[in-house]
């Protein structure tokens, strides 16, 4: 984020992150505060979670595409060698083809860096919930919305 962010000379520019990418602007936000104008973050706490991810990397990258003859082929292998609760279906969407041959580019998750992605830079317990509503801006109105 922040190299796009210099690559494209953006001026602290306003992030919003939803899920992991809410997490990628907290971690933004956090390291970086003088890059960005603010965040917002949907459908994301700011604490560490335990690594899920690295099984679904491991079975992505052991699949042999170059033998693979359909799509169902490809989800079967996927989901042999992942948990029942795997969102294989999830994963798949993933799948590229390009000609006769198909790729699952599981490099946008590389294992090393599993662990910032599960976790929040040092200063994170600066971070607090709010403690009262907080506005949402919407299309028409402006309503607020309860905090946990």
């Amino acid at each position: 984020m922040r190299a796009l962010i210099e690559r494209d000379q953006l001026q602290r520019p306003f992030v919003i992150g939803h899920s992991m990418g809410g997490k990628t602007a907290m971690a933004l936000a956090l390291s970086h505060p003088q890059t960005i104008g603010g965040i917002a973050v949907i459908d994301i706490a700011p604490e560490s979670y335990a690594d899920q991810f690295s099984s679904y990397v491991s079975a992505m990258r052991s699949l042999d595409m170059a033998s693979a003859t359909s799509r169902r082929e490809i989800r079967e292998a996927l989901a042999g060698s992942l948990s029942a609760e795997a969102p294989v279906d999830f994963l798949m969407q993933n799948l590229r083809r390009q000609n006769a041959n198909a790729s699952m580019p599981a490099n946008f998750l590389k294992r090393q860096a599993l662990p910032s992605m599960t976790g929040l830079p040092a200063r994170a317990p600066m971070l607090r919930r709010p403690s009262t509503a907080v506005p949402l801006a919407t299309s028409s109105s402006t309503r607020t919305t309860p905090t946990r």
